[in-house]
């Protein structure tokens, strides 16, 4: 793969996941992107929640959460 490909690939990658994510497809965008290892790590003391999420199915429930505040 040539750095044009790599670089066309990432722009592709990035555009689908603004797209998603400007469409409140957020859940979506998870899915789509995001490994099932995921760990998901927040601001020190954050109020709405833990600073530190494991795994896709724990970050995916935690979304309200983070879209509450």
């Amino acid at each position: 793969m040539n750095t044009a490909e790599v670089k066309n690939s990432s722009w592709e990658v990035a555009n689908r996941y603004v797209e998603l994510c400007s469409q409140g497809r957020n859940i979506e965008a998870i899915d789509e992107f995001y490994h099932d290892n995921i760990v998901s790590c927040e601001m020190y003391n954050w109020p709405a929640g833990p600073t530190q999420v494991e795994g896709l199915k724990q970050v995916v429930d935690f979304q309200p959460a983070f879209f509450s505040r």
